[in-house]
C-alpha cells in the first residue's frame, strides 16, 4: 500500500475506534434498532439522489444492505447486554481474520508467510488485550453476538472487493439504503415506548452522536474503506482495523473510565508491531519490484 493509502487506512480506523464509544453514548439518548436505522437512513439520505446507482445488479445491492443490517442487529443487542465499549472493539477486530480467509476461499487470493506473520502478531496482540479486559457484564451471549458480528462485516469486507465497479462512494451510500427499515420496524416492534420517547426528547448531543455514526463513520469512514479494498487486496487492507480496539480502549478510559490494563499496553504493542512489520515488507516487495523494472 502507498504511504496516502495508509494514512487513509489510519484515518478510517480511528473514527472507527470510537465507534463503540460514541454507540454506547446513544444508548442514553435512542433504543439500540433505532440508532442503528437512523445511522444508515441519513448515510443514505440525501445522498442517494446525488449519486448514481452503481452498476450492479440491485440484488447484489440488497445483498450486502442486508447483511449489513444482521451486522448492525448483532452489534447493536451486544452494546445492550452492556459489553463494555473497549471489549467491543477488540472482538470486532476478529473481521480482520475472517475477512483474509473468506479473501482466500472466495476470492482466491494468497497469503505470503510475511502477511501470515503479521496477522499472527497482531493476533496475539489482541489476544492479549482480551485477557485483560474480560467480557464483562455482557457474558456469553454478548461475545457470540459481536462474533457474529464481526463474521458479517468480513463478508461485507469481500463483498466490497468483488463487486469493485463504479464509485466506492456510490456503492456505500446505496447499500444504507437497505438497512433503515428492517431497522426501524425491528425497534418499532421490540423497543416501541422506547422509540416514542427519544423521538419526544430529542436533544442536541443526541443529535450529533447521530451526524457522527452516519455521516463520519457511516459515510466518510466506509467510503474510505471501501476505496482502499478496491485498490488493494483485503489481506493488506484488513490488518489495519486492528488499530481500532487500541483507539477504543483509550478512548472508553477517557468516557467511561475503564480502566487501561497491562495487558492492554502490551496487546496493543503487538498489534503496532504487526502493522508496522507488514507495511516494512510491503514497502520492500514495491522497491524490489521497481528495481527489477529498472
Amino acid at each position: 500500500m502507498s504511504a496516502k493509502h495508509t494514512l487513509l487506512a489510519m484515518l478510517a480506523v480511528s473514527i472507527w475506534g470510537f465507534f463503540p464509544v460514541v454507540c454506547k453514548l446513544g444508548l442514553g439518548h435512542f433504543p439500540p434498532m433505532m440508532i442503528g436505522g437512523f445511522r444508515f437512513l441519513f448515510a443514505a439520505i440525501p445522498f442517494v439522489f446525488i449519486f448514481k446507482r452503481p452498476q450492479i445488479p440491485f440484488k447484489h445491492i440488497f445483498l450486502m444492505g442486508m447483511v449489513l443490517t444482521i451486522h448492525t442487529i448483532a452489534f447493536m443487542l451486544a452494546l445492550k447486554k452492556n459489553v463494555g465499549a473497549g471489549m467491543t472493539s477488540i472482538l470486532m477486530e476478529s473481521q480482520v481474520f475472517f475477512t483474509a480467509l473468506l479473501s482466500i476461499v472466495v476470492l482466491r487470493h494468497r497469503m505470503t508467510v510475511q502477511q501470515a506473520l503479521s496477522l499472527f502478531l497482531a493476533f496475539s496482540g489482541v489476544v492479549v488485550i482480551g485477557s485483560g479486559v474480560g467480557i464483562e457484564s455482557g457474558g456469553m451471549i454478548g461475545f457470540l453476538l459481536l462474533l457474529i458480528a464481526a463474521f458479517l462485516w468480513g463478508i461485507n469486507n469481500v463483498q466490497m472487493n468483488y463487486f469493485n465497479e463504479g464509485n466506492a462512494l456510490s456503492l456505500v451510500v446505496w447499500i444504507s439504503l437497505i438497512p433503515p427499515i428492517p431497522l426501524f420496524i425491528f425497534s418499532y416492534f421490540t423497543e416501541h415506548d422506547a422509540m416514542i420517547n427519544a423521538l419526544q426528547n430529542m436533544t442536541i448531543q443526541g443529535t450529533s452522536i447521530i451526524f457522527f455514526l452516519a455521516i463520519i463513520s457511516g459515510v466518510g469512514a466506509l467510503w474510505i474503506w471501501c476505496h482502499l479494498l478496491r485498490k488493494n487486496e483485503p489481506t493488506l487492507v484488513a490488518p489495519f482495523a486492528l488499530l481500532s480496539p487500541v483507539i477504543g480502549i483509550i478512548g472508553s478510559r477517557f468516557v467511561f473510565k475503564e480502566v487501561l490494563s497491562p495487558q492492554s499496553i502490551i496487546g496493543s504493542v503487538l498489534i503496532l508491531s504487526g502493522l508496522l512489520y507488514l507495511q516494512v515488507v510491503t514497502y520492500r516487495k514495491k522497491r524490489a519490484n521497481l528495481i527489477s523494472q529498472k
